[in-house]
């Protein structure tokens, strides 16, 4: 017997009975406005309508203690937060995205062994999605959308030229006049600009030796003791050395082959702070950027510090304030710590790397100014620490990789345009929610206003690409 899925998961023991009332295609509602001394109407606007899906099912039982089992797995399967998939056996490759509305309100004992009712899908978007496509695009290349609805593509790309802008169109969906939509990404360049380079990278540590490290004594929190050991995964605590009481653990600094106005600092971890025990592990990464004078700039911060939960926690400091960072889904963290300075101006980052993306991620809600001082120093050398409480469990942790660039501070600019894309970088488009993803990293505001996102319409699309880009489009079929 047919039976449906729905979030993924197919009951063998429901059937589909005969009586779905569903509408052959979704439906739609007219605005109109009429006019003064002229017949008829003028149509305003054109929706569609959510949908309704009733379906009646039924299934068979041995006694009212299993009917009563059944149907509290049919309400723990049927209730969902959100919408979600749902597939029936006689429209192949067709998934709507519904919840269930109401209850089985016919639910009934047919007799002593079957069961049946209607269940109510309430599809808020009525339309019905084919499976994904992905097709290869550069130049100028025609993309087939089969469905009867227009649909969003999703564009994943690589630049293979340096870059200031990158502009994707298309050709067959115009604006009212009579141009081709497109997508901007980066900074139109006029004649008289110059195209200059944003940032320059002047340290890549790997994390694999510490013979380029000298050792550091101070830290503004506990003592420094014990030594780092190296493995594959980067810099790891390999003795933690005597202390009496308090934070403790090994340092380390390094010069940078130049002092540093504005720059960038990614830095690389991993603090597995939850363990297969239950076991609570205790334990700071920080990093500190100093200045000629060996002075702390400024530091950035991440560890759990609690004894009784599981805390993964960032902070950031300069100029004797403390700006601390939270998320969900920070426990077992792997990911990346990030200071920016531009011209002065902070911008903390720190987020989850996960499948190469970014997830997680906080960012301070506005640029952080030091003020005069010490924190406005140029930034002359990186150290990095690791802490322990004395006699707290350890956890695994990791500095796995450093990168340092020099920049150009974003009020530095006169007639030069930033090179916003190098070559290699990878770049995903999401033309329906403007989601854009630089290397993994939310990128969305090197959208330019001059961006009138489109969709795939009915039937060919000519999609042209700017010539520094080619990769993939991804998009689904959507069906009335």
């Amino acid at each position: 017997m047919k039976s449906l899925t729905f979030n993924g998961i197919k009951k063998p023991w429901i059937y589909l009975l005969r009586g779905r009332q569903k509408a052959p295609f979704a439906p739609i509602s007219r605005g109109m406005e009429t006019v003064p001394g002229r017949d008829g109407a003028v149509p305003t606007t054109t929706n569609l309508e959510p949908m309704v899906i009733n379906q009646p099912v039924g299934f068979t039982v041995k006694n009212d203690e299993e009917a009563l089992f059944l149907k509290d797995e049919l309400a723990s399967w049927l209730y969902t937060q959100k919408p979600a998939p749902l597939v029936f056996p006689d429209e192949p490759n067709r998934t709507y995205y519904a919840v269930v509305q109401n209850t089985l309100e016919d639910f009934e004992k047919m007799a002593m062994v079957l069961r049946q009712g209607t269940i109510q899908f309430l599809c808020f978007d009525p339309l019905a999605y084919g499976e994904e496509r992905t097709n290869p695009v550069s130049g100028l290349t025609t993309i087939a959308n089969e469905g009867t609805h227009d649909t969003y593509p999703i564009f994943d790309l690589t630049v293979n030229q340096d870059s200031s802008l990158i502009e994707i169109a298309n050709q067959s969906s115009l604006t009212t006049w009579n141009e081709p939509r497109k997508i901007v990404l980066g900074q139109v360049k006029d004649i008289e600009d110059t195209p200059i380079e944003r940032k320059t990278l002047i340290l890549h540590d790997t994390m694999q030796s510490t013979a380029s490290w000298t050792g550091a004594s101070e830290v503004d929190s506990g003592v420094v003791t014990g030594a780092f050991g190296v493995d594959s995964a980067g810099f790891y605590v390999e003795n933690w050395g005597e202390a009496v009481s308090g934070w403790h653990g090994p340092s380390l600094k390094k010069a940078l082959p130049q002092a540093v106005n504005s720059f960038v600092a990614d830095i690389h971890i991993e603090n597995w702070n939850q363990s297969d025990d239950n076991i609570t592990g205790v334990g700071i990464i920080e990093v500190y950027l100093r200045d000629a004078n060996n002075q702390m700039v400024c530091k950035i911060g991440f560890g759990d510090s609690a004894d009784n939960a599981y805390d993964n926690q960032g902070v950031f400091v300069t100029a004797g304030k403390r700006y601390p960072a939270k998320r969900q889904g920070w426990n077992n963290f792997n990911g990346v710590l990030r200071i920016v300075r531009e011209s002065d101006y902070y911008y903390p980052y720190i987020a989850s790397v996960k499948n190469g993306k970014h997830t997680n991620v906080w960012e301070h809600p506005r640029y952080i100014i030091p003020g005069p001082g010490i924190g406005t120093n140029p930034v002359a050398s990186i150290q990095v620490a690791m802490r322990k409480w004395v006699g707290a469990q350890r956890m695994y942790q990791r500095i796995k990789e450093i990168k340092v660039w020099d920049a150009i501070g974003e009020w530095d600019y006169e007639t030069e345009v930033p090179i916003e894309f190098k070559t290699g970088d990878k770049l995903q488009v999401d033309a329906k929610t403007g989601l854009v993803l630089l290397n993994g990293e939310d990128r969305s505001g090197i959208l330019s206003p001059e961006t009138d996102t489109f969709t795939l319409v009915e039937g060919l699309n000519r999609i042209e690409l700017s010539p520094n880009v080619t990769g993939t489009v991804t998009h689904r079929n959507r069906y009335l």
